[in-house]
């Protein structure tokens, strides 16, 4: 695993982010004082956690009494939404964080790339598609583009100085491999020649897209947990395969599957 450390800038910026030094432990902030009401990490063998002030002593026994392993899984999202549920706040993760830069970043040089606009972006893409992506906020947009059909597009986010994050969404069933690392690599080489550090992030579940991001050469850092004032949402099954030729099953019984899952 990858340290902070290695990465130059990064260290500031996550504490510019949960609001103070990575020192372990929870911190009460003002509801307003950042845009989520709860954010954890856990780096290596540590966690730290900044939470809205009135959730701090109901929070920290939960907290406490898990170990690492169980906050920064489902079962921690569960557990601190028996909590923040009842103050309007949802909390997600863990989510892991791939970081990149110069020294780790391994390039794929695809011809079919370009650079798009959000405008032409909004022309030719299905919003069903490509929901990951922010275009219109992007700081920087890149797709392939075959018969006026959008089959990958990468989008690239300024999220504080020097981190941009990329989201990668390509089309399914295309029968074109490596669109996906095509995209995301035009997208890197612009990241770094504007100076700054590559974050690609995903959910442990998303398979392809972690490989994906090992394969472009990003490291694992740390993973997150992330307060939201939206409805609770659970991730879906496990994507992807361990090989091509494997034949996947489904563990439990469709009777047994969570009955009480609103379906989108």
């Amino acid at each position: 695993m990858a340290k902070v450390s290695d990465f130059e800038g990064l260290e500031d910026w996550l504490a510019a982010r949960l609001g103070r030094d990575l020192d372990g432990g929870i911190q009460a902030v003002a509801e307003d004082a950042h845009p989520e009401p709860l954010l954890a990490y856990r780096i290596g063998d540590r966690s730290m956690m900044r939470v809205m002030r009135e959730l701090t002593s109901e929070i920290a026994p939960i907290v406490e009494g898990l170990s690492h392993e169980e906050l920064f899984s489902v079962f921690g999202t569960y557990e601190l939404g028996r909590v923040t549920l009842a103050h309007g706040v949802s909390v997600w993760g863990p989510t892991y964080y791939y970081f990149g830069n110069r020294d780790t970043f391994r390039a794929s040089d695809d011809k079919r790339v370009r650079r798009l606009s959000s405008e032409e972006v909004t022309r030719v893409a299905d919003k069903e598609v490509f929901w990951h992506c922010g275009w219109e906020e992007a700081v920087a947009n890149f797709g392939v583009i075959e018969e006026d059909h959008l089959l990958a597009l990468t989008c690239v986010h300024a999220i504080g100085n020097p981190v941009y994050e990329i989201d990668v969404d390509v089309v399914p069933g295309t029968g074109q491999r490596g669109l996906g690392s095509a995209v995301m690599s035009a997208a890197c080489r612009w990241i770094l020649e504007n100076d700054g550090l590559i974050l690609a992030r995903t959910a442990p579940w998303n398979v392809p897209s972690a490989r994906l991001m090992r394969a472009m050469g990003l490291q694992y850092v740390l993973c997150d947990l992330e307060g939201r004032r939206s409805d609770f949402r659970v991730p879906p099954q496990p994507l992807g395969k361990p090989r091509p030729d494997a034949v996947i099953y489904d563990h439990y019984p469709a009777w047994a599957h969570n009955q009480e899952i609103v379906r989108r």
